[in-house]
């Protein structure tokens, strides 16, 4: 009789631990499968939003970086289930169109023409056609389609140096991100205009069009608790921190 019974308590000891190694493998299963693939900003103002937004939403990202061109076919693939940040008029392929939705705007951007020290000029609609303009790869502006005399770079750092080296007239950019590179790498740039105001959204693949509602909730409570700008003011601060501190640190 007491056989049986320790027999009957092996056997159920060893159910329950089955069930338990079960259960924690499908558990680890299921977290696997919810990490979701998500491209990263190429600004680092940006960045720290995003990120934050992420952590709000409770969204288990994986972050890729790759170059803006491919960045842009890998969202359409669905190789990239988000996306940030972006206005959208500057997604609007067909193929964007077809598998994009767009959350409500982070925040918004100005962007301002820049150009070398002393050479601002008034742009006009043929400025677009005549002068030559610094672009980063891969990148989206408005109005980009009447724009004729195109210089690539790879970055935005890039076409800054290549307005300041005099071999494009223009480049434009987010008024923010200028001040910031400015702040920590000057060049003999400056603004001179503004060539549009725009929203900022993330893009969520249309395959998890789940992940909508839980991203504009959280960019939402952020907004509401004041994070977002927040953020932004601390960048900016930290930024200007360097400009100060390399200004002292070339003074007499």
């Amino acid at each position: 009789m007491i056989k049986i019974c320790c027999q009957r308590l092996k056997f159920g000891f060893c159910h329950i631990l089955l069930v338990l190694l079960f259960t924690s493998f499908e558990s680890t299963s299921l977290f696997a499968e919810d990490k979701i693939r998500v491209g990263e900003s190429y600004s680092n103002l940006y960045s720290h939003v995003w990120t934050r937004v992420l952590d709000e939403a409770e969204i288990n990202a994986e972050f890729v970086l790759p170059p803006h061109t491919r960045k842009r076919r890998m969202f359409v693939a669905g190789d990239l289930i988000l996306d940030c940040c972006s206005a959208p008029v500057w997604r609007i392929e067909p193929e964007e169109v077809e598998t994009q939705l767009h959350t409500i705007p982070l925040l918004n951007l100005q962007e301002v023409y820049v150009f070398r020290k002393g050479g601002v000029r008034p742009i006009t609609m043929k400025s677009f056609e005549l002068l030559r303009i610094a672009i980063v790869r891969g990148f989206s502006y408005e109005q980009d389609e009447v724009f004729t005399n195109v210089i690539q770079g790879g970055t935005k750092r890039d076409a800054l140096e290549l307005v300041a080296a005099g071999r494009a007239d223009f480049t434009i950019m987010d008024e923010r991100e200028f001040k910031a590179y400015m702040d920590v790498s000057p060049l003999p740039l400056e603004i001179g205009g503004v060539h549009s105001s725009l929203p900022l959204t993330a893009r969520v693949h249309k395959s998890r069009p789940d992940l909508l509602p839980r991203l504009n909730a959280a960019i939402k409570r952020l907004q509401d608790r004041g994070e977002i700008a927040a953020i932004v003011a601390d960048i900016e601060k930290k930024a200007a921190a360097v400009a100060a501190e390399r200004i002292d640190g070339a003074s007499p």
